[in-house]
């Protein structure tokens, strides 16, 4: 890129590095450094392909009884939740922003701020893992996951990690 950060609208900035740096021959790490500024509510989403395996180290994960990560009393899928917070619906259905919360499922939360790591192991992969490390997260909550395609076309389903933060203008 050209150095510069990439501008949301006038006071929500966004910057990015990826790098990718050799262990040995068959190792490797891609170093992802994401910096956002503004706005008032960030969600940074991720997730592997579908699992065998899912595990997570330095997070204590508080499950959530009922509903999906939009709220425990908003239900997959929610038409009306989604209509409200802005999402839009064509020939293939929703989109929007907020789209993906009512779509994420079986949800567990912690508020560890803390150095915390997941690791998948690949379904059908013959033992690959993929490790995801974060060094800390500045007072955000940690959501782990899972969902499907919202179309009903694939039979996936998939282990989601967010971190979430909510504060006033502007979020650092």
């Amino acid at each position: 890129g050209n150095g510069k950060p990439y501008v949301v609208d006038g006071d929500t900035r966004q910057r990015r590095t990826l790098a990718l740096i050799d262990v040995d021959e068959d190792r490797f790490y891609a170093v992802d450094l994401y910096r956002i500024h503004g706005g008032r509510e960030i969600y940074w989403t991720f997730h592997a392909q579908e699992d065998e395996g899912f595990q997570t180290e330095g997070l204590n994960l508080t499950a959530q009884e009922k509903g999906t990560v939009a709220g425990e009393d908003v239900p997959y899928g929610d038409e009306k939740w989604l209509k409200a917070n802005g999402c839009r619906r064509n020939t293939y259905g929703f989109y929007g922003p907020m789209f993906g919360l009512a779509h994420l499922y079986n949800v567990q939360r912690d508020a560890a701020s803390s150095a915390w790591s997941a690791d998948w192991t690949i379904k059908g992969s013959g033992g690959l893992h993929f490790g995801l490390h974060v060094a800390e997260t500045d007072g955000a909550e940690t959501i782990v996951c899972d969902a499907k395609s919202p179309a009903g076309s694939s039979p996936y389903e998939m282990k989601f990690l967010l971190m979430h933060k909510n504060t006033p203008p502007p979020v650092a």
